[in-house]
């Protein structure tokens, strides 16, 4: 009876060993994971910039020069 409580109290043993062995090894991959967090720099927001107006766009008489002048339209047709 006494080597069957040895050999139980030893299973036990072994297995509460890799128990605790598993927990340390996630302890130690979630605080390598929250360092590369707390070290990496936050995600910037991308901003993008407005493409300049295309010349059609532009108000007459704010470029000093006439759209029409720009087609090759002649007066009085479609201008």
């Amino acid at each position: 009876m006494k080597m069957l409580t040895r050999t139980a109290l030893a299973l036990s043993g072994g297995a509460a060993a890799l128990v605790l062995a598993g927990l340390v090894v996630l302890a130690v991959v979630v605080g390598v994971a929250l360092l590369f967090a707390a070290i990496s720099p936050p995600p910037t927001s991308a901003r993008v910039m407005p493409a300049a107006p295309a010349p059609a766009a532009v108000a007459p008489g704010g470029t000093g020069v006439h759209i029409g002048s720009l087609t090759n339209c002649i007066d009085g047709l479609s201008c």
